[in-house]
C-alpha cells in the first residue's frame, strides 16, 4: 500500500510539473503563436471527464483559459479557481496569431451599442473593465473564472463574446473601457473598427479597482 502511494503522489507530482512546463512555454510566446492544449481533464463540478484539442485563448491565476464546446473555461490545479483540473496536458504550436486591440470608451455606452461596434465575423474577445449604473448580483464563486463576473457595480470582462453578455445587454456604463482584440491568422485582413475612441481616458476610481 505504502508503494502503490509513493507511485500516486510521484505520478501526480509529474502531472502537474508537466503542466507547469505547458504554462511557462505558453508564457514565453503568448500572443505570437495560435496554441492549442492536448487536454485530459476533469471537470471540477460536474465530475466529467474531459478531453479536447482546446484553443487557447490566455491565463487565469496560474492556469489556463481554454475554448471549451465554444465556451471559456479555465484549467488548472485549484478547484475553487479553475473550471477544468488537468489529468494530461500537452502545448500544441499553431501558425502566427496577428493581435490587433482596439481600446473603446464606454462611459454612456450600453453593451448592445459595444457590440455593434464588433466585427463579429472575425474571432474576437472583450476585455475590461466598467461600472454601469446598477449593481447586479454575482450568481457563480468570484473565484472561479467565468468571462462575465460582477463585483457590486463593477462588471469585469476577461475573453468575453456576444454569447456571454446576451443578459446585459441594456446595462449602461458610467465609467470605464474595454479592449476589443481580434485574432487574425496569417494573411487575414484587419477588420475597420466602427467606433471613434475619445482622446480623454476614463479611469477607474482607486478604491473600487480595490475591490475588484
Amino acid at each position: 500500500m505504502c508503494f502503490g502511494n509513493a507511485g500516486f503522489k510521484d505520478g501526480l507530482q509529474s502531472l502537474l510539473q508537466n503542466f507547469d512546463i505547458a504554462y511557462d512555454d505558453f508564457m514565453k510566446q503568448a500572443g505570437d503563436q495560435w496554441f492549442k492544449l492536448e487536454l485530459k481533464a476533469v471537470d471540477n463540478l460536474t465530475m466529467q471527464e474531459i478531453n479536447c484539442q482546446c484553443q487557447v485563448l490566455g491565463v487565469w491565476k496560474g492556469g489556463f483559459i481554454v475554448l471549451h464546446d465554444g465556451k471559456p473555461k479555465a484549467v488548472g490545479k485549484s478547484q475553487t479557481e479553475h473550471n477544468l483540473y488537468p489529468r494530461g496536458t500537452e502545448l500544441i504550436e499553431g501558425e502566427p496569431l496577428n493581435i490587433i486591440s482596439h481600446k473603446v470608451n464606454m462611459s454612456g455606452q450600453s453593451l448592445r451599442w459595444l457590440l455593434s461596434q464588433v466585427d463579429q465575423s472575425k474571432t474576437y474577445y472583450l476585455s475590461g473593465k466598467l461600472m454601469v449604473a446598477e449593481s447586479v448580483k454575482n450568481v457563480s464563486d468570484l473565484e472561479l473564472y467565468s468571462p462575465v463576473r460582477f463585483s457590486g457595480n463593477i462588471m469585469n470582462l476577461h475573453y468575453a463574446r456576444a454569447g456571454e453578455l446576451q443578459r446585459y445587454l441594456d446595462l449602461s456604463a458610467a465609467e470605464g473601457e474595454v479592449f476589443i482584440q481580434y485574432w487574425l491568422k496569417e494573411g487575414e485582413s484587419a477588420p475597420v473598427l466602427g467606433v471613434v475612441e475619445k482622446e480623454d481616458r476614463v479611469v477607474l476610481p482607486e478604491l473600487l479597482l480595490r475591490n475588484l
